[in-house]
Parts: C-alpha cells; structure tokens; sequence
C-alpha cells in the first residue's frame, strides 16, 4: 500500500503505474554548471550528451520527475531526482514497468561540470571520461557504483555505502581523492605511468595497494603513508586521502 494515499488509510490495494519522463536543459547560454543527481532505486546509467543540451535523458517514476534549475550570469544549478511517495514491493501492485528500467542521464562535454552523484538502490554507471569535470562527489548508496574519470585538474569526494564503489581515474591530471569508508569495498584504479600518494588513517580494517609500485614510506599510531617513485615532481598525479570503514 501507498502510506498516506486515500487506498492505503481505506485499506484498498494500490496500483503503481511506471512511467518514463524525459527531461532536458538546453546548453543556450549556459557556461558551467553544478549539477545534482539524486537517483532512485532503478539503475542508472550516466554517460554524455551528443547534442546541444546541458543534461538530456528519462526517468521510470512512479512518483513523478523532480528537478530544479537556476541560471545566473551563465552558470547553472541542476537538481534531478523523483519526487517523494510511496513504494510497493509486491510486483502485483505495479503496471507499466517492473522498477528495474534505468534511469538514462547524459551530460554536455562541452562545459565545465561540478557534478554530484547520490547513489540509491539500484546498480549506477557513469561513463565521464569526455566531460569537463570541475569536481565530483559520489555518495554511496546500496546499489553498486562504478565510474570512468576525464583527464584534467579536479579533486574527488567518495563516500562508502553498503555496496562496492569502483573508480578507475584518469591518465592526466592533477588530482586529490579523499574516501571515507563505509561497509563494502572501494576499488581505486590507477592507470599505468600516473604517480600516486596514498595517506591511510592507520586502522587496520582492510587497504591494499599494489606492490610493485607503491612504497611505505612512513608508518605511525595515526596514519601510513605510501608513494610511487617520482609523485613530488609529476604534472600528473593523485593524492588519496583516506578514513577506512567497515
């Protein structure tokens, strides 16, 4: 039942109807952006636009599309998500989808972009490696994450969540990652030849790095320190801030 609907206080079965809404923001006059991405409990899939929009793609809703949009002296906030309402896990309530159709964001290449992703439920995959990146956070949720960075000079924000978040980051550029930990794995994939610093807050629940081209170079009650050969005089390198969780 929907909590709150006039079916669900009469004690009457609720049927949910799917729908895909599109959405779009065209590029006109818009220079950079922050853009928001609250997802859901469908998968998502993230990638880029082939023509003249901001943010272009479809949402299956049973609720309703939520977005909001500023532009000010060419810079534009985006927030895309659903709107609130109820759920139903029983498949014989729904009609006109499953729930499991995923939402479809692409994204300009052609501006810079301060993107935010909060992962829901579902199994997300961003594809970012033609964007203007100016920064990105991914919140965790309890579905799956794994993105594809662009070369360029921008720091990462990741928070763990309950499912494995995998992040393979970029040949070129300067950048700092900081992760906090949350209950499932974080995979970090660095590309041959791109210098790394990796600071671990020293507790011992679980890092990795690879042998062969990190070295420990210091050790203490608070935090280790590893490094690969060359990363204080690279242009192209990462500095992984790290809080270990679960």
């Amino acid at each position: 039942l929907l909590r709150g609907s006039p079916g669900a206080a009469a004690g009457r079965p609720i049927t949910l109807e799917w729908r895909e809404e599109a959405f779009n923001v065209p590029l006109t006059g818009v220079e950079s952006a922050d853009i928001t991405l609250d997802l859901s409990n469908a998968p998502a899939e993230i990638g880029t636009a082939d023509h003249g929009d901001l943010i272009n793609g479809s949402i299956f809703t049973t609720t309703g599309l939520d977005a909001k949009l500023e532009i000010n002296d060419g810079h534009a906030r985006y927030e895309l998500g659903e709107r609130a309402g109820g759920f139903s896990l029983n498949p014989a309530n729904w009609v006109g989808g499953s729930g499991s159709e995923p939402w479809v964001v692409a994204l300009s290449p052609a501006v810079p972009i301060d993107l935010t992703i909060d992962a829901g439920n579902g199994i997300t995959t961003a594809e970012l490696s033609e964007l203007l990146l100016t920064g990105l956070d991914i919140d965790g949720g309890n579905g799956a994450v794994s993105a594809t960075l662009p070369d360029g000079n921008y720091d990462v924000t990741l928070v763990g969540g309950n499912a494995p978040i995998t992040l393979a980051l970029p040949e070129a550029g300067a950048h700092e990652v900081h992760v906090d930990g949350g209950n499932a794995p974080i995979t970090l994939m660095l590309p041959a030849g791109v210098a790394a610093r990796v600071v671990y807050d020293g507790r011992q629940n679980g890092i990795r790095v690879d042998d062969e081209r990190f070295d420990r170079i210091s050790v203490d009650e608070d935090e280790v320190v590893y490094q690969t050969d060359g990363y204080d005089h690279a242009a192209d390198r990462v500095l992984f801030v790290i809080d270990g969780g679960n």
